[in-house]
């Protein structure tokens, strides 16, 4: 039976700079799966190798940030409003969701549910707070 392909260091940094980064087409270069990317630029001894994987990655968000204020300085609305929602949010440019119940009412729980809550020592408010929490954690962990 074949043993996995070794790969050198000299090719890892070379399918690093012809794929600017983008770990699938590191694969597809080197012939290799995706896992096998993401486990050689995880190991202590290719620590330079994921220096340069990294500073690949930061070309890509400059050629990004570098379009992105082009379509913003043609008066693009939807860049602008992207990028108030997103940079400029600590300006209160953000958008608020609300969630309510049926015609704007305020959400009512069941009667099956109300009485496990009521089990549990909790109010409807604790569940709020807690839904509202998880909301929170969510989009950190996604943005």
């Amino acid at each position: 039976m074949a043993g996995k392909k070794k790969f050198t260091k000299t090719e890892f940094r070379m399918a690093v700079e012809k794929s600017r980064g983008i770990k699938a087409e590191i694969a597809r270069l080197l012939n290799c799966s995706y896992n096998t990317v993401t486990n050689y630029l995880n190991r202590e001894s290719n620590d330079d190798v994921l220096a340069l994987f990294k500073s690949q990655r930061e070309v890509i968000k400059d050629t990004l940030e570098t379009k992105f204020m082009q379509l913003v300085d043609e008066g693009n609305e939807k860049a602008i409003l992207f990028g108030l929602e997103t940079i400029a949010k600590d300006r209160g440019w953000t958008k608020r969701t609300e969630i309510t119940g049926a015609d704007g009412e305020a959400i009512r729980f069941s009667a099956d549910v109300m009485a496990i809550l009521k089990a549990q020592g909790l109010s409807p408010a604790d569940v709020q707070a807690e839904f509202e929490k998880s909301v929170r954690a969510l989009a950190n962990v996604n943005g």
